[in-house]
């Protein structure tokens, strides 16, 4: 059998498209991906404001029940060109997503990094657990804290256990949406 964390033979396809990426990388022929209409509009508009774009592409999501439950997830694109086997703050609960029952969900997007030293997400449902901040000065708390002090950039959504939702981020922009009745508001 093969060694322990290793695939079988037959097994391996997963394998393959990381083990060409090294390849190209080593040879300097990494093909870049065609990018759509859509992304090559939003880029053109970034750099017409001046804005940088950082590559991320997350999408998360807060939800609230009648009965008053909560709920979060994220999930994201990743960031380009980083080190094969790099886990991101997305799939670590408590720092890109949490939620706590009868207090608030969170997800959150930015230098995943950060968001893991900082556990960010769950910081937000702490100061308000613990200090009984609001959804609000919590985020906006966390925020200054774990990112803007430490020199990174994120988003967060927040919809706390009372319906309230909130959007903060210290980064260039951040969209975001919800549902009010029958009617889809957006938010840039």
């Amino acid at each position: 059998p093969p060694p322990a964390g290793r695939p079988t033979p037959g097994n391996d396809d997963g394998l393959r498209p990381a083990d060409d990426r090294r390849r190209n990388r080593a040879s300097g022929r990494e093909p870049e991906p065609a990018p759509t209409r859509r992304g090559r509009r939003q880029l053109k508009d970034l750099h017409s404001r001046h804005i940088p774009f950082e590559g991320h592409g997350t999408v998360g999501a807060v939800a609230i029940d009648r009965d008053g439950r909560v709920c979060a997830g994220t999930s994201t694109g990743g960031i380009a060109d980083q080190m094969d086997g790099r886990v991101g703050d997305t799939p670590i609960i408590g720092a890109g997503t949490y939620a706590r029952r009868n207090v608030a969900g969170i997800s959150c997007t930015g230098q995943g990094e950060a968001f893991i030293r900082g556990v960010v997400a769950y910081d937000v449902i702490a100061r308000m657990e613990y200090r009984r901040d609001s959804l609000r000065s919590a985020i906006v708390g966390t925020i200054l804290s774990n990112l803007t002090d430490k020199g990174a950039n994120g988003g967060i959504i927040g919809l706390s256990a009372d319906g309230d939702l909130v959007i903060g981020r210290n980064s260039a922009m951040i969209n975001a949406a919800y549902r009010d009745g029958d009617t889809i508001v957006t938010l840039d």
